[in-house]
């Protein structure tokens, strides 16, 4: 890892160079999950910390690790490849070389160049993970980490967070990487990650309004749809009790009773909007998510909740209604087509580069959907990518041996979202990459404004 460390020491000043002055067309911030570690005390270690309460409300999750593979390290090996083959797209030589790699997945949907490559500025959202960097660290092993703000422990300074991070680079698309533990079948498989709108959430504000008969009804409607397959955190609660609960925490900061009724005043989680350092942050009471005196009381019920203040106008935005529901697949928006289009290309990586024949290929598994931090807190379109299950024994090979064939797929499949790429003809085309461009414009030109540049203006 030590080549790998001093280049990514090198990268990662590079990146805080580059954010001062946006040369290029399109920038795309590779985000690799985790990279610190879990310790204890949580008070020291942990993460979402909260302003209010002065303390951290979670510990810190460090990724999984599955004999000597582990995903901090593995998915920022990955990060770096695929910067590599991206910033060839910065350099008329480069271009040339990139357009050969183009033309393995399909063809440039641009008019007639030489070569047909327009470039893509690529960031990475951290350095190395702790172990490389491990003497540099010194006595917060997670600083660099986290991905909420937090304060020094010795200086008291804020210190932002992944999230606060990404923002500030203000990034058109951020494509986050991540493995994960578990075995779903005999292939081994791949998933997006994905949060829906606010409108979506709403349905919980509605039940806990409404009378038993139509919340049968609510609940029967939500079952049915496309999120009807919520993620389940753990045993006893159903994957519709799973929502009312992360539709408590997404508005109130509490977790829910399981019959998702009321408030679980032993179970705060803090106001994860106030954790990040951006324009939508809620400052005093006035500005509050609309609840009765939440920072004072702590008896926040969603039968009192009002979209009031600056984070819920965001919220209730048509940009947030754009990257997370509707869009090309039905639902899940933007984040969900460029979180399953670069898995597509994924799977077409692995073939047109002979590591897996058509009938083997890893499955796109359903979409992990829940209140997840990245896809909801960032302004830009978010693809969110569980790249492997590492208790899988293919899938645990396949990232051992092919990272670069990864890397080259992810590289292409961004640069796809982007310009688009006319790919040929499939007998698995609902599984191999659609090749339709994402209209970036649309949030460029929202409200008068760049909406990937109002978080952090």
């Amino acid at each position: 890892m030590g080549k790998i460390s001093s280049l990514s020491k090198i990268l990662f000043v590079f990146n805080i160079l580059l954010v001062s002055n946006q040369v290029y067309g399109f920038r795309v911030v590779l985000d690799p999950g985790h990279g610190g570690r879990y310790l204890e005390p949580n008070s020291i270690y942990g993460d979402k910390y909260d302003h209010d309460s002065v303390s951290f409300m979670e510990g810190y999750r460090p990724g999984a690790s599955v004999s000597g593979l582990n995903e901090n390290e593995d998915v920022y090996e990955i990060s770096l490849l695929a910067k590599e083959i991206l910033d060839l797209t910065l350099t008329p030589m480069g271009r040339h070389e990139f357009f050969q790699i183009l033309k393995k997945y399909g063809t440039a949907a641009l008019p007639p160049a030489e070569p047909p490559v327009e470039p893509i500025e690529t960031l990475i959202s951290r350095q190395d993970g702790y172990r490389a960097r491990y003497w540099e660290i010194d006595y917060d092993i997670n600083r660099d980490y986290r991905l909420y703000d937090h304060q020094d422990l010795l200086s008291g300074e804020t210190i932002e967070g992944v999230i606060s991070r990404i923002n500030a680079m203000k990034p058109d698309l951020v494509v986050s990487l991540h493995l994960t533990g578990g075995n779903p079948g005999k292939y081994g498989g791949m998933a997006a990650v994905i949060t829906p709108s606010y409108k979506t959430f709403m349905h919980a504000v509605d039940y806990v309004r409404a009378g038993d008969g139509e919340r049968k009804k609510i609940q029967k409607s939500f079952t049915d749809g496309p999120y009807g397959k919520w993620f389940i955190g753990n045993h006893g609660r159903s994957a519709f009790e799973w929502f009312l609960c992360d539709s408590w925490i997404y508005f109130t900061g509490y977790w829910s009773t399981v019959d998702g009724l009321n408030p679980d005043i032993d179970k705060f989680r803090g106001y994860r909007q106030n954790m990040i350092t951006w324009n939508y942050r809620e400052t005093s009471l006035e500005d509050s998510p609309g609840l009765h005196n939440p920072y004072v009381s702590k008896s926040a019920h969603l039968r009192y909740f009002r979209p009031e203040g600056r984070f819920w106008l965001r919220e209730e935005s048509q940009a947030e209604s754009w990257r997370r529901d509707g869009g090309p697949q039905g639902y899940g928006g933007d984040n969900l087509y460029a979180s399953e289009e670069l898995l597509r290309f994924i799977r077409k990586g692995l073939l047109v580069n002979h590591v897996y024949s058509a009938w083997n290929l890893p499955k796109i598994e359903p979409p992990y959907i829940s209140t997840w931090s990245v896809p909801t807190y960032i302004n830009a379109v978010s693809a969110f990518l569980e790249l492997a299950y590492l208790n899988n024994s293919r899938d645990f090979n396949r990232i051992s041996k092919y990272k670069k064939e990864h890397a080259e797929a992810i590289a292409v499949g961004i640069y796809s979202l982007v310009h688009g790429i006319k790919a040929p003809p499939s007998a698995q085309k609902s599984l191999m990459p659609w090749g339709k461009p994402i209209d970036f414009q649309k949030y460029r030109t929202y409200q008068n404004q760049n909406y990937f540049e109002m978080a952090r203006d």
